[in-house]
């Protein structure tokens, strides 16, 4: 084999091998979060060692300081992680042919608050308050498969599509009100300031409140209660 022949072999690899980087470095990402999760419901968030997490994350040190500088950072990543999953449950349930708009912010409504509630109260209070400063980057968070608000976006651009919703401001700017109206949901109940202890029900009923005045925009457009 030749040299150009050799170099054109590496060339058509790297991609692969760059992907192949990308997603241990998530799969890494995702086990110190899960470890630190478990740990901190188990004995609390400010008893919790680096050490602790690395054991639990079986990394080492190197590795945690790589992804997570400091406290803050993990808690942002505790965020991106479940919007990621809940970003994939939202597709995967639009792939059925009877998918609806209501039928996706019911999926994203269930799985965030199944997975905030698998936090301790506390520490689901301290990413929460950190998320909502970051609220001004909703819809345009770097990592795509991590932004439920982009997910949510393309619900509402199928659903104009299918004559679900009548026109209005656009499923981007829809999308974002709906994200940033949950997210101060799921601020407001960490905090214990909600008439809702169920978080799925207090965020189910945002989402009707905000579905059911998008709707009445156009009268001729009935109000549904779906969600």
């Amino acid at each position: 084999m030749t040299k150009a022949g050799r170099g054109g072999g590496s060339s058509k690899l790297a991609p692969k091998r760059a992907l192949l980087r990308y997603q241990r470095a998530i799969e890494t990402r995702e086990a110190i979060v899960r470890a630190a999760s478990e740990l901190w419901r188990r004995q609390g968030y400010e008893a919790t060692t680096v050490e602790d997490i690395c054991a639990e994350a079986a990394v080492s040190r190197s590795a945690y300081y790589y992804h997570f500088p400091d406290k803050a950072s993990l808690l942002a990543e505790l965020d991106l992680v479940a919007a990621r999953r809940v970003s994939e449950e939202m597709r995967a349930y639009r792939r059925g042919d009877d998918a609806t708009l209501d039928g996706e912010v019911a999926v994203l409504v269930s799985g965030l608050a199944r997975r905030a509630q698998r936090v301790a109260r506390g520490v689901f209070s301290e990413a929460m308050s950190y998320s909502i400063r970051a609220l001004h980057l909703v819809g345009r968070i770097e990592d795509r498969e991590a932004d439920f608000a982009r997910t949510l976006a393309e619900a509402f651009a199928r659903a104009h599509d299918r004559g679900e919703l009548p026109t209005g401001e656009g499923a981007d700017e829809e999308a974002a009100v709906l994200a940033s109206m949950l997210m101060e949901g799921m601020l407001r109940w960490a905090h214990r300031v909600t008439p809702h202890d169920d978080l799925e029900q207090a965020l189910r009923w945002r989402a009707r409140v905000f579905l059911a005045g998008l709707r009445a925009v156009d009268s001729a457009t009935p109000v549904q209660d779906h969600v």
